[in-house]
């Protein structure tokens, strides 16, 4: 027989079939052929990606205060700047420009208070929108994702990369939808190029996990199970120790760590989570009356012949007695011409999907399964992965930091400041000169050197040949141009990094416009910057929408606002509209709360609002015992005039009074400029 399989001339990898997973082993705890080639690939991604880790690892050293830890070479040896200028007698302290500039940037994005929301794209669907909103604002606030965006845009400066983990699992006893920032620097990548890395078909990401968890995540909790991945995991185990955690805690913990397969921890193994896309057999639908179209399993086959064969046999005209008519020629006369008709399409195709595999860091297959994960629409499910990617500028695959553009301006500004901390100390201690008669054996001319720039550092000479004392001439004053250096060094790094300090809240003695327009400048510049990842948020967004999409069932529900509005998931209607997302303000930043702060107390003062309703629809704080009080005087009253209509009484004005929301005179007098802008509560912020 032919052998038609395809030979990857650089790995020797035979590919496979239409179905990629043909013959692949799923069996738990065991090791097969497929597995250790999944976890070489990962391997060799890592490894191909040690010249990024190392750009990252130079990044966060800069931000980090450590720009003075670079290697210098020096009398044929490497050491760092710092011992340089400590073994010249000159100890230098960092001069840190990035790390302000990346403070007043973070700052800059944490003030907008941005969140996503979203809509729906059939204008008929617009009712749904409410849980969707409210579901995912919440979702947001039990991930802390207003901290959490905050550090991963901190990152993203730093490493221009950044991904997002969106999940649907178990934590702390509780089912949800949960986020968790990808650790960069334990992923395992192909070569990308897209911003979004929609191109890779390989994702591989290490986790550091402890023994109980590591328990409670793949095993059943049996003894046997325990025992069986117990000797598994002792064959990773090796008897020598790598080159890591030789770093304090909090500081430059991943410095010298470049291995895949083992943890970096004491007291964690390591566990391998790969994701790659695979193929199999499958049947592209397409019904051209509807629009629906999407994959469906070969199964499925007898199933839409059979829809197609009713849409044709319904377009034959047929009479009383369900014959069909025929026209002069003996054939069934058709309503719409057959070759005109919209029927459904059906091909035989090869359908992609994402399939997920844990393994031990020798092979072994803790868990195996397909996507959980997927996109339905029109009744199609189109499979997905749970990350988010952001690489930014991506060109040609490359990536370039907000930091990493600032590196050399603060290599600059260093070099300056070194180069002054020269010029003082030889300018303090003066040019010395040596008579060569008073040259002393027992130290060379470059121990005199050293030891004269030392402070407290003393020299020898020797009169007996009439040698003289060593003399100094002093420069009393910095050479012209200095000045000059460093504050051109300054300008490059404000101009270089778009962040001015008009920004940072510096005012230099400029006019109050032209504070303004650096403000704006300095906005304008970053705002690509921003605006990237702000997309990444929208993208993480829509896969959290998917999921709750997904997983959400009728039992599920919302309470919006008030203690009586409250909405149910309808699985019927709302697992597969089509939602559009998009950035807007959150809804505790301080301009929406003022804003709906002022709403409501307008309407409680024009009548449209009750005091109750204003003080649970509006965010007033401290105001808990007046809105108790409120409640129980319009429940009394409620009461009151349901047991007036009972009797056949109409109801009482004050009843109809405290309906419309007339105020109380002890909150405010009516008569006192309600709709003045000063009487408004946000004008007391």
């Amino acid at each position: 027989m032919v052998d038609n399989h395809v030979i990857n001339d650089i790995s020797n990898y035979a590919e496979p079939g239409p179905d990629s997973l043909e013959g692949v082993s799923r069996e738990r705890f065991t090791q097969s052929e497929s597995n250790l080639l999944l976890l070489q690939w990962a391997c060799q991604y890592f490894y191909d990606g040690a010249e990024l880790r190392k750009k990252w690892k130079r990044a966060q050293d800069f931000v980090m205060g450590r720009q003075l830890e670079e290697l210098i070479e020096w009398n044929g040896r490497k050491i760092t700047i710092r011992q340089y200028m400590e073994a010249k007698g000159m100890p230098i302290l960092e001069y840190d420009v990035i790390g302000d500039k990346l403070l007043s940037l973070v700052g800059l994005v944490r003030q907008q208070r941005s969140t996503a929301t979203c809509s729906a794209v059939d204008p008929n669907e617009e009712d749904y929108i409410s849980f969707f909103n409210e579901y995912l604002r919440q979702n947001d606030n039990s991930n802390d994702r207003q901290e959490l965006d905050a550090r991963m845009f901190y990152a993203f400066c730093v490493f221009a990369f950044v991904g997002m983990k969106t999940y649907y699992g178990r934590r702390d006893g509780k089912n949800g939808i949960f986020d968790y920032s990808v650790d960069i620097f334990k992923l395992a990548l192909p070569p990308f190029f897209k911003y979004d890395l929609s191109d890779v078909e390989f994702i591989a990401e290490a986790h550091d996990l402890t023994w109980r968890e590591i328990i409670a995540t793949f095993t059943n909790g049996s003894k046997e199970e325990v025992n069986k991945l117990s000797e598994i995991y002792l064959q990773t185990q090796h008897h020598f120790a790598p080159e890591q955690t030789y770093h304090p805690t909090g500081e430059a913990q991943y410095a010298g760590i470049d291995d895949f397969t083992h943890s970096s921890v004491v007291g964690k193994y390591r566990v391998l989570e790969i994701w790659t896309k695979e193929t199999r057999p499958a049947i592209w639908v397409h019904d051209w009356e509807s629009g629906d179209c999407g994959y469906a399993s070969p199964d499925q086959r007898a199933f839409y012949e059979e829809k197609k064969r009713k849409i044709e046999e319904s377009n034959i005209m047929k009479d009383e007695n369900g014959l069909p008519v025929l026209d002069e020629n003996g054939e069934p006369i058709y309503y719409v011409d057959p070759s005109e008709l919209k029927t459904i399409e059906i091909k035989d195709e090869a359908e992609t999907y994402w399939f997920r595999r844990y393994l031990t860091p020798n092979g072994y297959l803790l868990d195996a399964r397909e996507s959980p994960y997927y996109v339905l629409r029109d009744g199609f499910r189109t499979s997905i992965h749970p990350y988010t990617f952001e690489a930014y500028p991506c060109l040609n695959g490359e990536i370039r930091s907000f930091s990493m553009r600032a590196e050399n301006n603060q290599r600059t500004l260093n070099h300056y400041m070194m180069m002054i901390n020269f010029i003082v100390a030889n300018g303090a201690k003066g040019t010395m000169i040596v008579d060569e008669n008073a040259l002393s054996k027992k130290q060379s001319i470059d121990e005199m050197q050293v030891n004269y720039t030392k402070t407290d550092g003393f020299i020898l000479w020797n009169s007996k040949n009439g040698g003289k004392p060593p003399q100094t001439l002093v420069n009393k004053s910095i050479p012209a141009g200095v000045d000059f250096m460093v504050n051109f060094a300054k300008t490059m790094a404000s101009e270089g990094t778009g962040v001015q300090g008009a920004l940072q809240g510096q005012h230099r003695n400029t006019s109050g416009k032209q504070y303004q327009l650096e403000r704006e400048s300095s906005s304008t510049t970053i705002q690509d910057f921003v605006e990237s990842f702000n997309n990444f948020k929208v993208r993480v967004a829509k896969k959290k929408l998917y999921l709750i999409q997904e997983f959400c069932t009728d039992a599920d529900s919302v309470k919006l606002t008030g203690d009586e509005f409250e909405i149910h998931f309808n699985s019927e209607t709302m697992r597969d509209m089509d939602l559009d997302v998009a950035i807007d303000l959150d809804a505790y930043s301080p301009i929406v709360r003022a804003t709906n702060n002022d709403m409501a107390w307008n309407f409680m003062t024009s009548g449209k609002m009750d005091p109750y309703t204003m003080l649970t629809v509006g965010q007033f704080p401290g105001t808990s015992r007046m809105r108790k009080y409120f409640k129980e005087q319009l429940e009394k009253l409620q009461a009151m005039q349901a047991q007036q209509q009972a009797n056949g009484e109409m109801p009482t004005a004050g009843v109809e009074q405290q309906q419309t929301g007339t105020p109380a005179a002890h909150l405010k007098d009516v008569n006192d400029g309600a709709n003045d802008l000063a009487a408004l509560p946000s004008a007391a912020m």
